[in-house]
Formats: structure tokens, C-alpha cells, sequence
């Protein structure tokens, strides 16, 4: 079937260069455009097929480097934001540490109580704050930051040894004697926790028991001044008088002035 010219509509043949009606070029116009075309329609489906496929490919590839380098500037992010609030955390401790040293207990709570809003899980805030408010007479709140410190960490013996103390204060040395003896389980040579079992015994009036924990104590620190010193005080209440005599002796040979 012949071809139309483009300007003029007459039949042509393809392979004219000039239309012999109107005299207008046949080369580079809607032909070659056409037959472009139609070649590009004779494509076969396949290879057209496989083209728009590798597009595809090269869209999804480059959305999934996107998506790669959003997740990881996301963690980044996410463990810059968690290493500064915790270093906030950090802060407010060592904060209350250093008023605790200088007996500023009240400002000491506030900073412990701001750690732990970040990190409560910080066993050491737990305890300086309990540790706090014994130092101001808060007793039983003391006791409750104690066992905060105790749920993170059950054998934290330093706990367990100012829950006693604490426990002592209100008068409860059942209570207290049990603390002394976890720590005593913990750490069976914790001389502090001998002496300040021994004065719980004391306070309930059995001198015996206290005597013979007070010695624990000065078996382990024999320069334990005031273990020898409570030691006399109890042989002093079973009328063993020379013996608390030369408990005192050596508690004052120690440098016990109380």
C-alpha cells in the first residue's frame, strides 16, 4: 500500500526522495517518524517486557538504598540521643554524690531523685539516697530506697547493711538483725556488719550473742576500736568486770575517744 506525502496527502512510494506532486522533501519527515514508531510497536514483547522490568529494578534498588540509609541514620540518632541521657543521668549523680560529701543531704535527694527519673535502675542512686535521709532522720524512707537498691540487686551488701542501720534507728533490731545477717551471708568477713549486729543484740539484751559477735568483728580488724569498746559494754552488763575492763583499755589503747 502506498504511502501519503505528508504536506500534500498524494500517494508516494517510500523509497522517494521528493514528492512529484507538491515538490516536498520525503527524506527525515513522518516517515521516518512513523516507521520509528512502528518499529518501536514491533518490539517484541519480551524485550520490552525485560526493559520496563531493569527500570523497575533500578527504581526499587535506588528506594531500597534510601530506605537503608534512613534506618541507619534512624539508629544513629536513636544512640546519640540515649548515650546524652544517660549522660544527663551521670551528671545528676555525681552531683549528689559530691553534695552528700559535703552533708548537703536535702539538695544531695534532689539530684538522686533526678537520676533516677532518667535511669531507675541505678542501684547506687537508690542507695546514696537512702543513705541520704538516714542522715536526716527520714527513717523510713531511707528503708525504702534501701530495698529499691535490693530489688536491682539482691546482694548488694551495702544495702542491706544501711537498711539495718536504718531499721536499728526506728527501734526494729529484729528487722536489723536480719539485714546484718544478709550481709554476713554475703560477705562473711563484713566486720562492720559483726559490730552492728552485735549492738542490735545488745539493744534487745542479749549480751552473750552480742559479745560473741562483737568478737567475730575483732577477729577479723583486731584494731576495731569500737567493737572492743561495745564488747566491754556487754561484759560489763553480765558484771564481768575485769574482762570490760581490758575491753576498754583497748578500745582507748585503739584511739576510741566516744
Amino acid at each position: 500500500m502506498p504511502e501519503k506525502c505528508p504536506s500534500c496527502g498524494g500517494p508516494v512510494d517510500v523509497n522517494w526522495k521528493q514528492c512529484p506532486f507538491c515538490g516536498s522533501e520525503l527524506q527525515k519527515t513522518g516517515f521516518d517518524v512513523q516507521k520509528t514508531q512502528e518499529n518501536s510497536n514491533n518490539t517484541p514483547e519480551e524485550t520490552r517486557t525485560q526493559i520496563y522490568s531493569d527500570g523497575q529494578k533500578v527504581k526499587y534498588r535506588i528506594n531500597a538504598e534510601k530506605i537503608a540509609i534512613a534506618a541507619v541514620v534512624g539508629v544513629i540518632l536513636l544512640v546519640a540521643v540515649a548515650f546524652l541521657t544517660m549522660q544527663n543521668a551521670a551528671n545528676y549523680y555525681n552531683e549528689g554524690l559530691n553534695l552528700y560529701n559535703q552533708g548537703k543531704y536535702d539538695e544531695a535527694i534532689a539530684k538522686f531523685d533526678s537520676a533516677l527519673e532518667i535511669d531507675p535502675n541505678n542501684k547506687e542512686a537508690y542507695y546514696l539516697k537512702g543513705s541520704s535521709l538516714d542522715k536526716i532522720g527520714r527513717y523510713s524512707e531511707a528503708i525504702a530506697s534501701f530495698d529499691k537498691a535490693i530489688t536491682i540487686d539482691p546482694n548488694y551488701a551495702l544495702a542491706w547493711q544501711n537498711k539495718g542501720l536504718s531499721l536499728y534507728a526506728l527501734g526494729r533490731y529484729y528487722e536489723a538483725i536480719n539485714c546484718y545477717d544478709k550481709v554476713i551471708e554475703i560477705d562473711p568477713n563484713y566486720a562492720l556488719a559483726w559490730q552492728n549486729k552485735g549492738l542490735s543484740l545488745y539493744a534487745l539484751g542479749r549480751y552473750s550473742e552480742a559479745i560473741a559477735s562483737f568478737d567475730k568483728a575483732i577477729t577479723i580488724d583486731p584494731n576495731y576500736a569500737l567493737a572492743w569498746q561495745n564488747k566491754g559494754l556487754a561484759q560489763y552488763k553480765l558484771k564481768q568486770f575485769d574482762e570490760a575492763i581490758a575491753s576498754f583499755n583497748k578500745a582507748k589503747e585503739l584511739g576510741y575517744t566516744g
